[in-house]
């Protein structure tokens, strides 16, 4: 099992998944990204916010993938499944252009505790290989990673941090 981070950029969306009201997580996009040809059924998806914490999971329950899309196609995949897909009105016009997409089925949706997860760069999609041990709502902060100390600079704390970034408490 992989594990990954999809990085959601309004609150609004990851409302929607966790009240059930958004079933399908989709990426659409002019290249090949992730999670494009990098995700499978019973991976875990963690949702971050942009620019904030982690807010929950779940799992894959299903991924449809397509590629060398015309803006018919795209018209017509949304159209499918677009109450799964919680669509905002806008949605459409800025993706007419993609080439490719991934629709993930989700279930087994959490929320959990916010944790933090420090992003190294823009993208808006995480691949975290695992060895699929890991378990619970947080499990980058202690697992899998080498942890070295780092200087809390806020109040002068001593703790660990691994090597996203993620602080060991």
């Amino acid at each position: 099992m992989t594990s990954h981070i999809a990085i959601m950029s309004h609150r609004s969306l990851l409302d929607k998944i966790f009240a059930g009201e958004k079933t399908i997580e989709s990426r659409f996009s002019r290249v090949k990204s992730p999670p494009f040809g990098q995700i499978t059924a019973g991976d875990k998806v963690y949702f971050k916010l942009s620019g904030g914490p982690v807010l929950g999971y779940a799992r894959v329950a299903q991924v449809e993938e397509f590629e060398n899309l015309t803006p018919q196609q795209i018209e017509d995949l949304t159209t499918k499944y677009r109450a799964e897909l919680a669509l905002s009105e806008d949605f459409l016009a800025r993706k007419m252009e993609s080439k490719f997409a991934s629709l993930l089925f989700l279930e087994d949706v959490t929320t959990s505790e916010p944790w933090t997860f420090k992003q190294e760069g823009r993208s808006g999609w995480i691949v975290l290989n695992t060895d699929g041990s890991e378990e619970g709502e947080h499990p980058f902060a202690t697992t899998h990673l080498a942890a070295i100390t780092k200087q809390d600079n806020l109040n002068g704390n001593p703790h660990r941090v691994n090597r996203l970034g993620m602080a060991d408490f």
